[in-house]
C-alpha cells in the first residue's frame, strides 16, 4: 500500500489506473487482522524522494514464523492489465509496466521470487520469500523519460540496489533523470540520505516528521503515550499508557448536559468494552430514543434491535460493518427485510426499515468505488474473493434478493413492481444478483475434488493449504446464500439446484463428527483430519444454509429429500445440546464455554422455520424454539443493543484458543443478522 504514494505522483493524465496500481506488504493471517493485502502483519519503514520509494521490512520474530506472520512479502502487480511489461524478476529482481503514458518499476531483493499461479491472484501476485525484505518502486511518465524502453533501460537494466542482508541498509543508485542520483536508507537508526548528481548529501530529518497531521489531531513520530482529537471546544483525549479516555462535549449540539467530562479507566475487560463506544453511543441515544420498553414478544424485540441498527447505520467510527459491503451486513439486511415484511409489523416501522435498507443498497449501486457498482456495470474486480467465497463480492448481494422478493407482487420477481403506489424497477437488482451467482459463486476457483467449496488456508500450525484443501463450516452459507435466495429467477435453474445440493452434502460429509452428529469447524483434506472443535456459530452457518436451500428448492425436485435428511439429522443433534437457560454454548459440547447469542439465533431461525414448514416435529421442536426465543429476548437491552455475541472467529487449533468473551455491540455484526432473522422466524410462529 505504501507504493500508492509513489504512483500518485504521476499527473492525472499520465496516472496508472487504480486496477493497475501496485501494493506491497507483509501479509497477516491473524483472525483479527485487516486482511491479506493490507500488510498489517508488520509495517515497513518507508522513505520516499520524489519518484523513488524504498520500503524496508524487518518483522519482530527470530526464525520460525509466528501465528500472524507469513515467511514472505508480496506485491500486487496485475500483469495482464498493463499495456507492456518487462519482467526481469528472476535475474535482476526488477519488473516494469506501462499503462498508457505512465510507467512503474518494482524491485525486490529476495533471491527466491515467484508468481502466484493457482488462485484469483494468478499473474497478479509476486511472492518474495523471506520476511526481512526491501522493495524499491520507481514511477515515471513519457514526458520525463520518453519511451517505455528508455524508462526500463534507466531503471530495470541499469539502476543498482545494494542491500545488507543483516542490517537491511539499502543503497539505490539511479542513472535516470537527475543523473547520478543516489539514495541510502535502512531499518532503525539508518538515516534517509539523498545525494544529488554532484554527490552532495542531504539527510532527510526523521525526528521532525509527524505520524499524523490534520486539523483535528497531531501525533509525533515516535508516538507519545497520549493522543487528543479536537473539534471546536469538544475533545477526546486517550492515554495509552494509563488506559484512560477523557471526553468533553464542548459546544457540540448533542443534547447533553452543559458540561460533560468523564474519564473511563480500563480496569477490566468490561470497562474497556464500554469505553470503546461510550461517546458515540451517548450522543446517539440523546438524539434518538430507544424504540420502546422491553417487550415479551419476538416482533417487538426484533423491532428494537432493528431500530438500534438503523440508529447506528452511519456511525462509521464504531459500526463500519453494519452497512459496508460485506457478509456481515448482507445477512443483517436479509434479516431486516424479513422482519419488516411480517404482518405483525406496523406500516410505520415497515416503511422506515425498508426505506433505510434501500437507501444503503442504492448507495452501493451509485458509488463507482463500491463492488455493487462494479458488478452492476460489468467492471473487473481484481481480487473478488480474498481467502474465501464469502469475502468481498459473493455474499452481500443476498440483500438485493431480499429487496427484489419483498418489492415484488406476491413474491414474484418481476422487472417492475408497484408497492404502495410507488413503482420500482428491479432490473438492476436482478442483473447484479444474476451476475454475482454466475461469476463469483459458480466462478469461485477453490473446490475439493468432489466440488465442495474450499479455501487455501486452514488452521495453525498447518495454516497454508496451497492446493485449497481446507473446508470451513462458514462457507456452507457464504457460498450458497445468494443462489438459494435468487433461485426462482436465475437462468439455468437446474445448474444451480445441482450446485446447492452438492454443497449441502459435501460440507456435512467432511465436517460431521461421527459420534455426536455435530459439525467440526473445519476439515483439511491434505492432512486428512477435522479441526479440534464443534464451534457453535459454524454449525449455525451450516444449518441456516440448509434451511434456506429447503425454502428455495423446487418442491417437486427429488433432490429436496437429500437436503432435508441432512437438515433433520443436524437439527436433532443440535437440539440435544441446548442449555437449561435456552442458549447454546460457543463450543457446543463444552458447557463451560460462553453461552453465546449468535449461534442460539442461528438455531432459533432454523428450528422455527422447520416447525412452520412441517420439516420438524412440532411437539419436539416448538419447546426448543420457545426456550431459545425467550433466552434471546433476555440478551436484548432496552435500547436494542444485543449482548453475548462473539466476534469474527477463524478455525483454531485447540479449544482454549476460541474466544471466551463476547464482543461489544459495535463489533457484533458477524452474528447480528442471525438475531434479526431469528426474531422474524419466531414472530411468524406467533411467539
Amino acid at each position: 500500500a505504501a507504493l500508492a504514494a509513489a504512483a500518485a505522483r504521476a499527473p492525472a493524465d499520465d496516472a496508472i489506473r487504480g486496477d493497475r496500481g501496485l501494493g506491497v506488504g507483509l501479509p497477516s493471517d491473524d483472525d483479527y487482522a485487516d486482511g491479506y493485502w493490507t500488510g498489517s502483519a508488520s509495517m515497513p519503514r518507508v522513505g520516499q524522494d520524489r519518484d523513488v520509494l524504498i520500503a524496508v521490512y524487518n518483522p519482530p520474530y527470530d526464525g520460525e514464523p509466528k501465528e500472524i506472520f507469513t515467511p514472505h512479502t508480496h506485491a500486487y502487480f496485475p500483469k495482464p492489465l498493463f499495456d507492456d511489461v518487462v519482467d526481469r524478476l528472476q535475474d535482476l529482481g526488477w519488473i516494469a509496466g506501462r499503462a498508457g503514458n505512465a510507467y512503474i518499476a518494482l524491485y525486490s531483493n529476495s533471491k527466491n521470487i515467484t508468481w502466484q499461479t493457482k488462485s484469483q491472484f494468478a499473474n497478479r501476485e509476486i511472492i518474495a520469500q523471506g520476511a526481512k525484505a526491501v522493495w524499491v518502486c520507481i514511477v515515471g511518465r513519457q514526458k520525463t523519460y520518453g519511451s517505455f524502453a528508455n524508462f526500463t533501460n534507466m531503471t530495470v537494466l541499469h539502476a543498482t540496489v545494494t542491500v545488507d542482508s543483516k542490517t537491511l541498509a539499502t543503497d539505490v543508485r539511479l542513472p535516470g533523470p537527475g543523473q547520478g542520483r543516489r539514495i541510502t536508507f535502512g531499518w532503525e537508526g539508518t538515516p534517509f540520505v539523498v545525494y544529488d548528481a554532484k554527490g552532495s548529501a542531504h539527510t532527510v530529518p526523521q525526528d521532525t516528521l509527524l505520524r499524523l497531521s490534520s486539523p483535528y489531531a497531531n501525533a509525533p513520530f515516535p508516538p507519545r503515550d497520549d493522543l487528543s482529537v479536537k473539534f471546536g471546544d469538544a475533545f477526546v483525549q486517550m492515554n495509552f499508557d494509563k488506559n484512560t479516555r477523557t471526553v468533553h462535549d464542548g459546544s457540540l449540539a448533542l443534547n447533553l448536559p452543559d458540561t460533560v467530562s468523564e474519564t473511563i479507566t480500563a480496569a477490566d475487560d468490561a470497562s474497556v468494552d464500554k469505553s470503546q463506544t461510550m461517546f458515540t453511543e451517548t450522543a446517539l441515544s440523546q438524539q434518538s430514543p430507544a424504540a420502546g420498553p422491553a417487550s415479551s414478544n419476538a416482533t417487538a424485540t426484533g423491532l428494537r434491535v432493528a431500530h438500534r441498527i438503523l440508529q447506528v447505520w452511519n456511525d462509521t467510527t464504531g459500526f463500519p460493518h453494519f452497512q459496508a459491503w460485506g457478509y456481515e451486513s448482507g445477512v443483517i439486511q436479509l434479516g431486516l427485510w424479513e422482519l419488516s415484511s411480517l404482518a405483525s409489523v406496523g406500516a410505520g416501522d415497515r416503511s422506515t426499515i425498508q426505506a433505510e435498507c434501500s437507501r444503503v443498497l442504492d448507495a452501493h449501486l451509485n458509488d463507482p468505488k463500491s463492488l455493487g457498482y462494479k458488478i452492476a456495470h460489468n467492471e473487473e474486480i481484481p481480487f473478488p474473493w480474498g481467502y474465501s467465497i464469502g469475502d468481498h463480492a459473493a455474499l452481500y448481494p443476498v440483500a438485493y434478493t431480499a429487496r427484489i422478493r419483498h418489492r415484488s407482487s406476491q413474491g414474484s420477481p418481476i422487472t417492475t413492481t408497484t408497492v404502495n403506489n410507488n413503482e420500482y424497477d428491479n432490473a438492476t437488482d436482478i442483473a447484479l444478483v444474476t451476475a454475482t451467482a454466475k461469476r463469483y459463486v459458480l466462478g469461485y476457483p477453490h473446490h475439493l475434488s468432489d466440488g465442495t467449496v474450499s479455501r487455501p488456508v486452514a488452521w495453525w500450525p498447518d495454516y497454508f493449504a496451497p492446493n485449497a484443501t481446507a473446508v470451513w463450516a462458514d462457507d456452507t452459507f457464504m457460498g450458497t446464500a445468494v443462489v438459494s435466495h435468487a433461485l426462482s429467477f436465475l437462468p439455468e435453474q437446474q445448474l444451480y439446484v445441482d450446485y446447492l445440493v452438492s454443497q449441502a452434502t459435501g460440507f456435512v460429509v467432511h465436517l460431521r463428527d461421527a459420534q455426536t452428529g455435530l459439525l467440526h469447524h473445519g476439515y483439511d483434506q491434505a492432512l486428512g483430519k477435522q479441526s479440534c472443535c464443534v464451534w457453535g456459530r459454524g454449525n449455525g452457518w451450516v444449518l441456516m444454509a440448509l434451511t434456506d436451500m429447503l425454502l428455495a428448492l423446487p418442491s417437486g425436485s427429488p433432490l429436496v429429500a437429500t437436503v432435508l435428511a441432512e437438515y433433520q439429522h443436524l437439527a436433532s443433534a443440535l437440539a440435544t445440546m441446548q442449555g437449561s437457560a435456552g442458549l447454546w454454548h460457543n463450543l457446543l459440547n463444552d458447557q463451560t464455554t460462553l453461552a453465546e447469542t449468535s449461534c442460539t439465533a442461528f438455531f432459533t431461525y432454523a428450528f422455527a422455520t422447520g416447525v412452520a414448514q412441517g420439516w420438524l416435529d412440532r411437539a419436539t421442536f416448538l419447546p426448543v424454539v420457545q426456550r431459545a426465543t425467550s433466552a434471546l429476548m433476555s440478551r436484548v437491552s432496552p435500547d436494542g443493543s444485543v449482548d453475548g455475541i462473539i466476534g469474527e472467529t477463524g478455525i483454531k487449533a485447540a479449544a482454549a484458543e476460541y474466544e471466551p468473551h463476547a464482543t461489544p455491540f459495535a463489533h457484533a455484526a458477524p452474528g447480528l443478522g442471525a438475531v434479526v432473522r431469528a426474531f422474524a422466524a419466531a414472530a411468524a410462529l406467533g411467539l
